[in-house]
């Protein structure tokens, strides 16, 4: 399946996720609305034809090979790792990361009140 790079304008995040080829009209969502997409280039080896048990991610690791995928659970692995998702988690990955960051901001303010309030005691 091909993998497609999708952009939301509202939040200005970008996700790489998977899609069959009869589905590729249909992006994910983020902030609500349907994001635009891309197309990136196909992630093939030429292992993944010879009958071997596994296949090479074209990534550059390991000194150029790239990394050795032989499972579905290994894959996972990868696409996790490498800030790679399937389509449809990706509008659950985008509700993660905005409620990351509101969790970090309202940290930061937290630490800005009480360095004021300490201040403002002393």
């Amino acid at each position: 399946m091909p993998t497609y790079v999708s952009h939301c304008p509202s939040c200005d995040t970008s996700y790489d996720y998977i899609r069959r080829i009869a589905d590729r009209d249909q992006t994910p969502e983020c902030c609500g609305a349907p994001t635009i997409k891309g197309l990136t280039t196909p992630a093939i080896s030429a292992m993944a034809f010879t009958g071997h048990k596994g296949f090479y991610m074209p990534d550059g690791k390991n000194g150029g090979r790239g990394s050795w995928i032989e499972s579905g659970q290994d894959y996972k692995k990868y696409l996790r790792d490498n800030n790679k998702i399937p389509s449809s988690e990706a509008a659950s990955e985008a509700a993660l990361q905005r409620k990351n960051a509101e969790v970090a901001d309202n940290k930061k303010r937290r630490e800005a009140v009480i360095k004021a309030v300490e201040k403002l005691a002393k």
